[in-house]
């Protein structure tokens, strides 16, 4: 069974919001053609559609490179006026002249870092972690192409390691944010700026719930579908469910009573953990 997944998460806890089964093309009469037939990409739309429907406060959408590499999902988001961080692939590209830089793994390669104390563009950033440390990364802004801070869109080279630029430890970013100071972020019915280190720390927080999901997993000795779950920017697996995540990121303390918009009142624990029935 395969099914996409909406969670609201910040740095103390996630909680499910909604969940929506995919029934591949085949098991309808028309294939892909069916009226009836939805794609990952645009469940994922209207579940985001459905959270903002119902009220539920969140800074922005963070999703892997499945959502991100796709323009019709990034279209849906921004129709409802909604922020995004988004993964990318290394392999990202848009269109360029022969001899130009054309992708956004280009861009990092020629970013002129020689090293932490020659970083050329590479900014330090500090990533901060729930358990309480912290560790060094650096950060990329790309101008290039359709990027840009004063632009529509923004995107991101994040890496431990960018001489290298290690698999594992790299992350490809877009946002529809606006930078800090720009034309943009002026205006009055643009989303709220989000600053380089404001960006790492919301896709930070989709990395976690991946790693949570997994550990728990682990836990209930569960194993993973063949093919479908392995690679650091894959979603989670849960009882034989795929979740391709789409996450609703929140970056301010909830309101009182914030639980009433999924169907209940909650209140947070005394030891500060989370919120619990009331």
């Amino acid at each position: 069974m395969v099914s996409v997944t909406s969670l609201w998460a910040d740095e103390r806890m996630y909680w499910p919001v909604h969940f929506e089964p995919y029934t591949p093309a085949h098991h309808f009469e028309q294939g892909k053609k069916d009226p009836e037939f939805r794609t990952k990409l645009g469940i994922a739309v209207g579940l985001v559609e459905r959270a903002v429907a119902i009220g539920i406060p969140f800074r922005a959408v963070v999703a892997d490179s499945f959502y991100g590499d796709d323009e019709g999902f990034k279209q849906g988001l921004r129709k409802l006026r909604v922020g995004y961080v988004l993964a990318l692939k290394p392999s990202h590209s848009w269109w360029h002249w022969e001899g130009e830089v054309g992708s956004i793994r280009q861009v990092a390669r020629g970013a002129g870092w020689k090293g932490a104390k020659s970083p050329g563009k590479w900014r330090r950033v500090e990533r901060r972690f729930r358990d309480g440390h912290t560790e060094e990364w650096w950060a990329l802004e790309v101008i290039e192409g359709p990027y840009g801070p004063e632009r529509m869109h923004r995107a991101f080279v994040v890496s431990t390691d960018p001489e290298e630029l290690p698999e594992i430890g790299t992350w490809y970013l877009a946002t529809n944010l606006p930078s800090p100071g720009s034309e943009r972020a002026s205006e009055e019915d643009t989303l709220p700026a989000a600053s380089l280190e404001e960006v790492v720390r919301l896709y930070g927080l989709r990395m976690w719930i991946e790693q949570k999901l997994v550990a728990d997993e682990a836990q209930l000795g569960l194993e993973p579908v063949p093919g479908e779950v392995g690679h650091s920017d894959q979603a989670a697996l849960a009882v034989g469910v795929l979740h391709l995540l789409v996450l609703l990121v929140q970056p301010e303390p909830l309101p009182r009573g914030w639980g009433a918009a999924f169907g209940r009142r909650t209140t947070g624990r005394a030891d500060g953990t989370g919120p619990r029935d009331r």
